[in-house]
């Protein structure tokens, strides 16, 4: 997976050089990680279709716009040729699925795989009641993560929302692998951990509201 060159604006035909290269280089499949909010470039639907068709090893998009309609252009002009992945989670998978994004990327899945995996399948089967049901269960979390963005900000973003303006989503998973005996481990700084008061209201969401067990 081959983020977006994040420091030098390129031009378009720089950008798909860029990945041709990359793609003529290696022998293992390419996937592109469309991912502007932290490269401030964004691959267009016509530089997409370009590369798709000249490199075989394009496997994939992790796409990461928040633009539903540009997410869409994407799947309309390019789906047929490479899959479309949602990059942005369960939430944006729950309101996109219905695009016919092909699947999605959780970091979620590393401690509640049998619910991400129910709402992968729910998803692709355009069952709006169940994933809205899944989507029900998720809020306390999602709301705590919120709650800490709002604790730990503010944040140094200069992008308009709704990009990303905080990466305490990290902590939190963290947290809640280290929890239930996963090892998540710790952020590397500049990201930040959760204090100690925070993982105890954590572990209320986790164990309490989630109904998630310790695995070990």
């Amino acid at each position: 997976m081959v983020v977006l060159p994040y420091y030098h604006v390129p031009t378009e035909e720089g950008l798909y050089l860029h990945y041709k290269k990359i793609c003529e280089s290696v022998d293992i499949g390419v996937v592109i990680y469309n991912n502007p909010d932290v490269s401030k470039i964004y691959m267009k639907p016509h530089i997409l279709r370009r590369l798709a068709e000249e490199c075989d090893n394009v496997v994939a998009v992790k796409e990461n716009t928040p633009n539903v309609a540009i997410l869409y252009e994407q799947i309309r002009r390019c789906g047929d040729k490479v899959p479309i992945i949602q990059g942005r989670g369960e939430w944006w998978f729950g309101l996109t699925a219905f695009l016919d994004v092909r699947g999605y990327v959780s970091g979620y899945a590393n401690f509640m795989p049998d619910l991400c995996l129910d709402l992968l399948k729910a998803g692709l089967d355009k069952d709006l009641k169940k994933i809205q049901e899944l989507m029900k269960k998720l809020e306390v979390y999602e709301d705590f993560i919120a709650s800490m963005g709002r604790k730990y900000g503010p944040s140094t973003t200069i992008l308009p929302p709704p990009y990303v303006d905080h990466y305490l989503v990290y902590s939190v998973m963290k947290a809640t692998m280290d929890m239930l005996g996963l090892h998540g481990g710790s952020m590397r700084l500049p990201l930040v951990n959760l204090k100690e008061e925070d993982v105890k209201a954590l572990e209320d969401v986790v164990f309490n509201k989630l109904g998630l067990k310790k695995i070990r």
